[in-house]
């Protein structure tokens, strides 16, 4: 899903939360697997092993639906951008929410990182801003280092950036 951008305006740096979260929904999914060919197998013989062995795999199927397949098209649809000037947070699947804000705005960014994040090189994104809302958390950005410096040298370096005449970089895909 791409982010529209503005005339005059470059993408930056692209992505989507790290892949940590879908540990969960696969685990999960072969957990289920697991337990739907189990059960299946201890279904006992008789009139009713058809049915019973529907309804086994109905409700395995419901909850691979709910608990993998929804969690997966949730992180495909989420997307963080950076642009020369804004940063960019579209996500949901029937409602689809988004959040610009405008660089020029922005009035500090850091970052927070646990044990196991510091390890996957992912953390949260803090963003505080002048507008309404005034700080914005983006959980799981991966490259967390990266995201931030290029938000920072755009923050900083916005004037030295056009000041050498060229355009800037192109879009990075983390």
């Amino acid at each position: 899903m791409a982010v529209r951008l503005l005339a005059g305006e470059h993408a930056l740096l692209m992505t989507r939360p790290h892949w940590r979260r879908l540990v969960a929904p696969a685990v999960t999914l072969i957990v289920v697997c697991a337990l739907t060919g189990f059960a299946l197998g201890s279904v006992p013989s008789g009139t009713a092993q058809g049915p019973i062995r529907w309804a086994i795999l109905g409700l395995a199927g419901l909850l691979a639906v709910w608990r993998c397949l929804v969690p997966y098209a949730r992180w495909l649809a989420a997307r963080y951008v950076v642009t020369s000037h804004r940063i960019v947070v579209r996500d949901g699947l029937l409602v689809r929410r988004g959040t610009d804000i405008p660089l020029s705005r922005i009035t500090d960014v850091g970052f927070r990182q646990g044990p196991v994040e510091r390890l996957l090189g992912t953390g949260t994104l803090i963003v505080e801003s002048g507008g309404a809302r005034g700080r914005l958390e983006l959980p799981d950005v991966p490259e967390i280092d990266t995201f931030c410096s290029i938000v920072h040298e755009r923050l900083v370096g916005s004037a030295m950036e056009f000041g050498r005449g060229g355009e800037p970089a192109s879009a990075t895909e983390l």
